[in-house]
């Protein structure tokens, strides 16, 4: 059986792909062909072919974020989340995403939606249970504190 590694070039000025690829929008970012940046469609590949390799997928979301491109980490994450295979990575994917949509999106509503998907997923997963209460309680809404 062969592993699978992958492997995400990126570099160089994208003097070829100018103005398309710059330094402030490498052309992993780009949506080159589809919908999805180029760096979401590789996630989604190898995704595909080996469903386990989440690790991988946390690396392109660290990039896309650390890039400003929030919705292209939340595809990304969207990506792993439908290829999770146990609970636990069902947990932890809607974990991932909530904390995209808190942060970097800004977009709370949607987060405890996601948080709450964690907590379905797995119930014993702290994380989640924590960040979510902290959201409730900011947010005046500590009725709903009480069923966590």
């Amino acid at each position: 059986m062969s592993v699978l590694v992958p492997v995400i070039l990126a570099g160089g000025s994208g003097t070829r792909l100018w103005p398309v690829s710059r330094d402030t929008l490498p052309k992993q970012l780009a949506r080159l062909v589809g919908d999805q940046s180029l760096l979401a469609q590789t996630a989604r590949r190898v995704l595909e072919r080996e469903p386990r390799h989440a690790g991988a997928c946390d690396a392109a979301i660290g990039l896309a974020v650390g890039l400003g491109r929030a919705e292209d980490a939340l595809a990304i994450a969207d990506t792993r989340l439908a290829a999770a295979v146990s609970r636990r990575e069902r947990a932890d994917a809607h974990l991932r995403r909530a904390r995209l949509l808190d942060g970097s999106l800004a977009r709370p509503h949607d987060a405890l939606a996601s948080y709450r998907e964690a907590l379905a997923a797995d119930p014993g997963l702290e994380d989640a249970r924590g960040e979510l209460a902290r959201r409730l309680e900011g947010r005046e809404r500590r009725g709903e504190l009480v069923a966590l």
